[in-house]
């Protein structure tokens, strides 16, 4: 891509995120892996073609779509401070704390030259407000024995004095405490599977609809002249577990779901996902202008998301119908 973002967002931002992942121009990440909700940073766009002033924050719910935006710019954390000094520009003058994809062919990025410092404290302080870490428990302190005081001694000067009733030795560490105990930093855990057989498990079919509707979001955000379509569809399978929540073998499945729904917004048959039509209704969409194939993107997650599966309710299972007794002769 023109903006290089995987090297922008690995050694200019440098978050310390445990699991991101890079599609198309924007980052997507699940700082807490218990939580729903994604983070997603993309470059804050001006209304010139190809200009950038900042880096646009979202908070999504795959369920509920986008809960919050901010947008950090680049002249409020001098992101582009040396640079502007060294080119003599000043607030307010063309081409200040922005950056421009005009020069595809370029040997350098758009963003040469950018300091990150202040982009990072701001995403940081972001992220800990929408995703704060789980509370750790520690156990109880045990009651410490206080000795008897002795009421014979003079007062004295020292601390120690009224426990011990004389001054500590010079070799005793004053205001020394033990360290607290270090906790190994672990990675988080990966999504659990299903519990059995993934179609009779509709916990797991939720969690799957649900990465549908994250995946069809993320495709309506990544579609430009650049990406096509059946790419975006086609690398989600490799960060399902950081970006849809959702062991990687299942993947696939989502990718089959989002790739089917997209072509049913478009009025056409989906059939198998082993047929044809799928793959010629995509090759069909991805002719349209840009902006249309968003439109039935967007189409696509609305109707998949009022066609939500039902609560499941637990019992027996449903027995087949027995065919009629046949008459004899």
């Amino acid at each position: 891509m023109a903006l290089h973002a995987q090297q922008f967002f690995d050694d200019v931002i440098e978050l310390p995120l445990h699991q991101y992942a890079i599609v198309g121009d924007a980052l997507y990440a699940s700082p807490q892996p218990n939580s729903p909700l994604r983070l997603r940073i993309d470059f804050a766009p001006t209304i010139r073609h190809g200009e950038y002033d900042g880096l646009r924050l979202r908070v999504v719910h795959p369920e509920q779509g986008v809960l919050d935006t901010t947008i950090l710019r680049f002249a409020d954390h001098g992101t582009f401070a040396r640079r502007d000094t060294a080119r003599d520009l000043v607030p307010g003058r063309d081409g200040y704390a922005v950056i421009r994809d005009w020069h595809p062919h370029s040997s350098q990025p758009p963003w040469h030259g950018a300091d990150g410092t202040g982009l990072r404290t701001a995403i940081e302080q972001y992220a800990h407000f929408w995703f704060p870490p789980p509370a750790v428990s520690r156990p109880a302190a045990r009651p410490v024995a206080q000795p008897t005081p002795v009421t014979s001694s003079p007062p004295a000067e020292h601390p120690f004095a009224t426990e011990f009733c004389m001054p500590p030795p010079r070799w005793f560490p004053l205001h020394r405490r033990e360290p607290p105990p270090t906790t190994a930093v672990h990675g988080p855990p990966a999504p659990s599977g299903p519990n059995g057989f993934w179609i009779t498990d509709p916990d797991f079919r939720d969690r799957l609809h649900s990465a549908t509707l994250t995946l069809l979001d993320i495709v309506e955000d990544c579609l430009n002249d650049d990406l096509a379509l059946s790419d975006i569809l086609d690398g989600a399978r490799d960060h399902a577990e950081t970006m849809l929540g959702v062991p990687s073998t299942y993947g696939i499945l989502v990718e089959a779901e989002a790739a089917a729904q997209i072509v049913q917004a478009a009025g056409l048959d989906a059939g198998s996902p082993f047929g044809l039509a799928i793959a010629q209704g995509l090759a069909g969409i991805a002719q349209l202008p840009v902006e249309q194939q968003q439109q039935l993107v967007r189409a696509a997650a609305r109707r998949y998301a009022i066609n939500a599966p039902s609560p499941s309710v637990n019992g027996p299972p449903t027995s087949l119908p027995r065919p009629a007794p046949g008459r004899s002769r």
